[in-house]
């Protein structure tokens, strides 16, 4: 694999971390003071990947 090719990987793990964390922060934004799944402007659950950067880079680039 060659430096731009690993350089553009990169870019895209740093850049959907920091998407993912604004998202949790929006999720958790509004289910307080109690934690209710169902609240909110994000209803539901989430799985983030977090920890999983590689393996999302690839699925997502």
């Amino acid at each position: 694999m060659d430096d731009k090719t690993r350089l553009d990987l990169y870019r895209v793990m740093v850049l959907s971390s920091t998407y993912e964390e604004a998202i949790l922060r929006e999720y958790h934004a509004d289910k307080k003071p109690a934690f209710d799944i169902g609240a909110g402007l994000i209803p539901g659950e989430m799985h983030l990947s977090a920890g999983q950067e590689p393996v999302r880079t690839v699925l997502f680039s």
